[in-house]
């Protein structure tokens, strides 16, 4: 049987303060923004890879690296580590790094020298402070689930270049409070004092689609010399979906159909079989109203609706009986299990 799946889901990463500039107005505090993608529950209790954002900080002329600039990050509050569900309590754990490789774990309250993170080539862009942000796997309703996260920048920079620890015109760009390290406008050594630096608040979010998985075994009759030695078949299709999801599953006519009967086909030959839903009954499972078998049907687990556990729909397939025996050879057909929210 031929099986569809449905992944549907987003994210994105949008600081809420505005501009905040510094002293020579060269670097500011500006909303960055990064996106994981769309992803479904199933996808997001696998887990995300990482993705790089801005730092909610950048520097006017792009290209310049740090090199020998000075630069801290006190990551403020983030939030508990994890976006949460408003509506369902939910919540998705997230990680914050410094560097692609996520060697650099940030943590609450500990002071990190960002101008040491290792970076690919060596250094990063000033203009964009960049951060890495991952989702750890987590099994969660569908749904909006957000994050605020503070984080406060400290930093003495030159952006327009400099020669033994000079700073060319229009100077350094220093956060609030920031002193030592330099004789009148030449800086070799960090800061002594970091001063209160600027604040970024930046807010973390992820849309969680509803999603499916399936497992629906091919089914195989076997062979006979005459119709009647065909015995019916007993089957389980295995359903789960996105936590608190309520579903419905549907069985399609088949590739060989011919008015509303399903067929095995030979070339032109054609083998007359059905589907009934359970194992025993005699009520066809199709694809559309009532042949439709919803989740609190199932014959295992039914109305289990956690996202962790399958339930189980059994059917019978079945050669129709009352036909003549066609020619010998290998019959086959196609039937797609449908899953709709």
């Amino acid at each position: 049987m031929t099986i569809p799946r449905y992944l549907l889901p987003l994210l994105a990463l949008a600081p809420l303060t505005g501009l905040a500039h510094t002293e020579t107005e060269q670097c500011t505090i500006n909303p960055g923004r990064a996106s994981f993608g769309s992803h479904g529950s199933m996808t997001i209790a696998n887990g995300v890879p990482a993705m790089q954002l801005s730092g909610g900080a950048r520097c006017s002329l792009k290209g310049y690296p740090i090199r020998e600039n000075w630069i801290r990050l006190l990551p403020e509050n983030l939030n508990g580590g994890v976006l949460r569900n408003a509506a369902t309590g939910d919540a998705i754990p997230f990680e914050l790094y410094g560097d692609a490789g996520l060697t650099q774990r940030l943590q609450q309250g500990l002071f990190y020298d960002y101008s040491r993170f290792p970076f690919p080539g060596g250094t990063p862009d000033v203009s964009q402070f960049p951060l890495h942000a991952r989702l750890r796997p987590a099994n969660v309703a569908p749904g909006t689930y957000t994050a605020t996260i503070q984080l406060r920048w400290h930093w003495r920079i030159c952006v327009a270049g400099r020669v033994l620890g000079a700073c060319y015109f229009p100077g350094w760009d220093i956060t609030p409070g920031v002193s030592g390290g330099c004789l009148l406008e030449v800086c070799t050594s960090a800061p002594t004092d970091w001063g209160t630096g600027v604040l970024t608040s930046l807010q973390l979010t992820v849309q969680v689609r509803r999603d499916c998985q399936l497992n629906a075994p091919a089914v195989n009759f076997g062979s006979a010399p005459l119709i009647a030695g065909f015995r019916p078949v007993q089957q389980r299709i295995q359903v789960r979906c996105s936590k608190g999801t309520s579903y419905d599953v549907g069985l399609s006519d088949g590739v060989n159909a011919s008015g509303g009967q399903r067929h095995m086909a030979s070339g032109g030959n054609r083998l007359a079989y059905e589907l009934y839903k359970s194992s025993s009954g005699s009520e066809r499972w199709g694809s559309t109203g009532t042949e439709r078998r919803p989740s609190s049907s199932a014959e295992l687990n039914p109305g289990s609706l956690d996202g962790l556990t399958y339930q189980g729909f059994d059917y019978r397939a079945e050669v129709l009986p009352d036909q003549p025996t066609p020619p010998a050879g290998t019959y086959s057909d196609s039937v797609v299990v449908d899953v709709r929210f």
